[in-house]
């Protein structure tokens, strides 16, 4: 079944002094598309705007092939403030200064998720009611765990998008 989605995108880009921060990932063959209340399509922000109840899309894809059938995770972080760097390569979500939450959880014991799927592997969600006084921060990128010959750190990394709601 294909599970990807073509259309239109609505978003609200924040920028911060006129210029869009961007959180790159690690590698060039596993890619995050976001959308907010339509499917993610062609280039996109790394910052987005959501108001409660808005429906998240997300697809996770391999263009190349490179990255296919590899185990892939999905992760949320939720935070208070804007992501940094942790000093890892391409990786943008924290242990010390969020929640982290697996999106993509596997049946099998051990199993750091699902594979990523040659027409790549979609997702849809819903924004809650945000009860708390200040915005917070959803930081979603991907994983992708890899032979050497693929990645010499044995994985790949989608770039972060950091969702404010």
């Amino acid at each position: 079944m294909i599970r990807t989605f073509l259309a239109a995108v609505l978003f609200t880009i924040s920028t911060a002094g006129g210029i869009a921060q961007t959180y790159p990932g690690q590698g060039t063959d596993l890619t995050i598309m976001v959308g907010l209340n339509a499917p993610g399509v062609g280039s996109q922000a790394s910052t987005l705007v959501a108001s409660p109840s808005d429906l998240l899309y997300v697809t996770i894809d391999s263009p190349l092939g490179v990255a296919d059938f590899q185990p892939m995770a999905l992760f949320a972080e939720f935070r208070f403030s804007p992501p940094v760097a942790t000093g890892f390569p391409g990786v943008w979500l924290d242990l010390q200064n969020g929640f982290i939450v697996n999106l993509t959880p596997s049946s099998l014991p051990g199993s750091l998720g699902v594979p990523v799927l040659p027409q790549g592997n979609s997702f849809l969600w819903q924004f809650p009611p945000n009860a708390l006084a200040s915005t917070i921060h959803l930081v979603l990128q991907a994983y992708a765990l890899t032979p050497p010959s693929v990645s010499a750190l044995g994985y790949l990394s989608t770039d972060a998008v950091d969702i404010l709601f």
